[in-house]
């Protein structure tokens, strides 16, 4: 998913982004956003690509 960004961003930005989408999909995650923000599986996965695309915005990569 991410190797056509490792020319843009460098090997070490695209292995720490890879490393923070895996925190941010954990099941801690999951977790805490059924059980403290109410939300459904389905809105903790839509919660997570918005967390992901605002990363990928914030360094270039993605337009909306």
């Amino acid at each position: 998913m991410l190797q056509p960004y490792v020319n843009q961003i460098g090997v070490e930005n695209t292995n720490r982004l890879k490393k923070i989408i895996t925190v941010l999909a954990g099941i801690e995650p999951l977790s805490a956003n059924k059980n403290v923000n109410g939300l459904s599986n389905e809105g903790s996965n839509e919660l997570l690509q918005w967390g992901v695309e605002m990363i990928l915005q914030g360094l270039g990569l993605y337009e909306e």
